[in-house]
């Protein structure tokens, strides 16, 4: 998938554009990093933090950071749901619709921090919070920390 996602930027990056490029995984896995052994794959009954933390890159043209400069190093540490992708997607590409949400775009300065509620969908009443499994790290205060890149892949 590195390897698919890369060829993508590299050939993107290749044509000289005036745009981005904007990867989301559908979903994450238990895999190498399952707390437990018996838990590997995909178990909504059960949750992980790797079940739910997926990839998100935003790579950006030297065209199109030069023409709407934004810093990114804000939206790094915020909690996002990949059901808010269209008003984050909507707000890089500068489009507006009547439904159009600032608040739930991970790139805008109007951006509201909301529970993160995972777990089985059809058992609403065992839902949990995100941030309540999350394992919190030191990349977690440095990537808050971090400096906005110049030009290439902006992990989100």
């Amino acid at each position: 998938n590195d390897f698919v996602v890369s060829n993508l930027i590299e050939r993107f990056s290749a044509t000289d554009p005036d745009g981005f490029l904007l990867y989301l995984s559908d979903h994450g896995e238990a895999v190498f990093d399952a707390p437990r052994a018996e838990v590997l794959g995909r178990n909504e009954a059960a949750p992980t933090g790797p079940m739910y933390t997926i990839p998100f890159i935003l790579w950006n043209s030297p065209k199109w950071q030069a023409r709407q400069p934004r810093d990114f190093s804000q939206a790094l540490a915020r909690p996002f749901s990949s059901s808010s992708l269209i008003h984050t997607w909507a707000d890089l590409a500068g489009l507006d619709f009547a439904e159009r949400d600032r608040s739930r775009s991970l790139v805008s300065a109007d951006f509201t921090p909301r529970p993160l509620l995972i777990g089985d969908p059809q058992q609403p009443q065992n839902l949990i919070d995100f941030s309540l499994i999350r394992p919190k790290t030191a990349v977690d205060s440095e990537l808050a920390q971090q400096e906005p890149r110049k030009g290439g892949a902006q992990p989100l």
